[in-house]
C-alpha cells in the first residue's frame, strides 16, 4: 500500500496533493453536480494550477462497511490509468490517497 497523495475534507469537497513520478502538484476532489447517469462519477479529480481534469472518483464501502472514494487518475504522462482509494484511517483527522497493485 503506497501514499500518494493527501487531502483534508472542506464541505463536500477534498482538497490536497498528490505526487507520483509523473505527477505532482495540488488537486481537488470535488462533486459532480450534474450526475448524467447511475455509473457517472460522484466526483471530478482537478489538479494542477489550471484544475484540469485528471481523474474520477465514486463514492465505495468495503465488506467492513467502511465508506471511501474509488479513485482512478488518468491524464497524458500516465501510461495507464492508476486506480486507488481515498481512505480516512482510524486516529488520523485528514485523508489518503493510496495506491496499490491488484
Amino acid at each position: 500500500m503506497n501514499t500518494i497523495g493527501t487531502f483534508t475534507k472542506e464541505g463536500e469537497a477534498y482538497t490536497g496533493s498528490i505526487n507520483t513520478i509523473k505527477f505532482q502538484g495540488k488537486a481537488v476532489i470535488e462533486p459532480v453536480k450534474d450526475k448524467r447517469s447511475e455509473g457517472f462519477p460522484d466526483f471530478r479529480v482537478l489538479g494542477g494550477r489550471n484544475r484540469v481534469e485528471i481523474g474520477a472518483a465514486w463514492k465505495e464501502r468495503s465488506e467492513s462497511g467502511t465508506d471511501y472514494l474509488g479513485v482512478r487518475l488518468d491524464e497524458p504522462s500516465f501510461p495507464a490509468p492508476v486506480f486507488c482509494r481515498l481512505v480516512q484511517f482510524d486516529g488520523e483527522d485528514g485523508y489518503r490517497l493510496i495506491w496499490s497493485r491488484s
